[in-house]
């Protein structure tokens, strides 16, 4: 079976497109307020439960978000090279990917 490649005006286009999708998608998680936005790992799970008992169960040092990643996990990196931008995700070293300490 033979693969033909995509026409580089096809890969240009898949390209902007998914620049153009990340962009929006950014855009519209920031424009969340932080109240109504869902945590997304344990710790920032744990934080908020904490948060919403009066801080009366203070969250385990184990469970406390990374302090590099801000709970994360991770980061995007960016990285590009003949004109082509790629994107790769990076884990904490910190916490190793968990995004707790």
């Amino acid at each position: 079976m033979t693969r033909t490649r995509p026409a580089p005006a096809d890969q240009d286009a898949n390209r902007r497109l998914g620049r153009h999708l990340l962009d929006v998608v950014r855009r519209q998680d920031a424009a969340i307020p932080a109240d109504r936005r869902a945590p997304r790992t344990v710790a920032e799970m744990h934080a908020r439960l904490a948060q919403a008992d009066g801080a009366s169960l203070p969250v385990p040092q184990a469970q406390q978000p990374c302090s590099s990643c801000g709970g994360a996990g991770g980061k995007v990196v960016d990285t590009s090279s003949g004109g082509v931008t790629r994107q790769s995700w990076q884990s904490c070293g910190s916490c190793n990917g968990s995004g707790v300490k």
